[in-house]
């Protein structure tokens, strides 16, 4: 969630439903959109933000695909990828150490 509080990420999110700006609540629960109708995503308790309509995500997994996935992410195999996602956002992207 740290990642997505910093000033220079949050200013390039766009909410899915109607493009306006989001913005972290301050209380850093959920990004809720400038739009008229205040379209509003909450962090999970494990800090990430699921920004699929309900119709999008049929509803949520099952708790047996959670598991594999956390399982699957609790390998690192995507480690290295991250590890190269964030020099390039560094080198390029002026977020500084993300």
């Amino acid at each position: 969630m740290r990642f997505l509080t910093d000033k220079k990420i949050e200013s390039i999110l766009r909410c899915p439903v109607c493009q306006e700006k989001m913005t972290v609540t301050g209380n850093n629960t959920s990004l809720v959109c400038e739009g008229q109708r205040r379209h509003c995503y909450d962090f999970a308790s494990s800090g990430y933000v699921n920004l699929c309509s309900p119709t999008q995500s049929g509803g949520g997994d099952s708790k047996q695909a959670v598991r594999a996935r956390s399982s699957f992410l609790d390998k690192e195999y995507y480690r290295p990828v991250a590890q190269a996602l964030a020099k390039v956002c560094t080198k390029y992207g002026g977020f500084g150490d993300v």
